[in-house]
């Protein structure tokens, strides 16, 4: 549930997002994230101390993840909204789960599952149909590519700080250090700091609520869970929330081609799971060398 969860929400987050394309970018992302940390401070103060401190590789990948994975991804996405469409930026960041599925098992040391890479290339499909391309200028299609690898990158730099230091405190490390870091360059580099208007501070508090807050911990969760690669196909649900969120800002008419491209991503991370539940029986049934590992074998052969 965290994994499809998240990637929902921070697929409504887009469509927020495309709110604030006239406010400066470095300031807009920065503030949601500084936002992000607070809340996740104030809701979970008592877990916020990890159970080991951090060395200094931890640290390393800690600001990685946070300026590439947060920072980076934000601004990417701002700027590509700038010269595309929700559903422009929307295609290029669906192609997150093919990525994940192969580079995630190479970087587990396994052999890409076969099942899973066929379920990204189904749930990219149904994400293509989702976002009917939209538009993609020049511009746009370099940034959302951007966004793109960064994206796949947050996952990827995610897991280890995950399994070593818990879903809350990597949420809160990482939001923190990406929201003063973003603050503290928007006035030198990034236009300054002007004050939002009513329509840009409601999508600076939504995003800090729900993608900056809710969603990184749900899907750091759904990381620890399930992995980089199965984890990676819901995705898929970020242009399925990015259409909501057009729908709910009327920006957009539901179509049957986005809602056939729904049924496509639903059935692809069906097979996905389905790939995977297999996979685990195969391993609980058979031991190496083939022979059946049942309830009823002898386990001297």
């Amino acid at each position: 549930m965290a994994a499809i969860s998240a990637p929902t929400l921070v697929g409504l987050g887009v469509a927020a997002t495309s709110r604030l394309v006239g406010y400066p970018a470095l300031a807009s992302q920065g503030a949601r994230y500084l936002l992000g940390a607070v809340i996740l401070f104030v809701l979970f103060r008592k877990r916020m101390k990890p159970a080991v401190r951090p060395n200094l590789r931890d640290v390393i990948a800690l600001v990685a993840l946070s300026g590439i994975g947060l920072a980076l991804f934000s601004v990417a996405s701002v700027e590509a909204l700038t010269d595309a469409s929700v559903a422009g930026v929307g295609v290029i960041i669906g192609c997150v789960p093919i990525v994940l599925a192969i580079v995630g098992a190479l970087i587990d040391r396994q052999r890409p599952d076969r099942g899973v890479i066929i379920a990204a290339i189904i749930v990219t499909l149904g994400s293509l149909l989702v976002n009917d391309v939209g538009h993609l200028g020049e511009k746009g299609l370099i940034f959302a590519v951007i966004a793109m690898l960064s994206d796949a990158t947050f996952s990827l730099l995610s897991v280890g700080l995950v399994k070593k230091f818990g879903a809350v405190p990597t949420a809160f490390a990482t939001t923190l250090i990406a929201g003063i870091a973003m603050l503290a360059a928007s006035e030198p580099f990034g236009g300054g700091l002007p004050m939002p208007t009513t329509t840009e501070w409601l999508a600076i508090i939504y995003l800090g609520l729900t993608v900056s807050a809710a969603s990184f911990v749900l899907w750091y969760r759904g990381l620890a869970a399930l992995g980089v690669a199965r984890a990676g196909l819901f995705v898929s649900m970020i242009p399925i929330g990015a259409l909501v969120g057009e729908a709910i800002l009327a920006t957009r008419t539901l179509t049957w081609q986005a809602v056939i491209g729904v049924v496509v991503v639903f059935g692809g991370l069906l097979l996905g799971a389905a790939s995977a539940r297999l996979r685990l029986e195969a391993k609980d049934g058979f031991d190496l060398d083939g022979g059946s590992k049942g309830k009823g074998a002898d386990p001297d052969g």
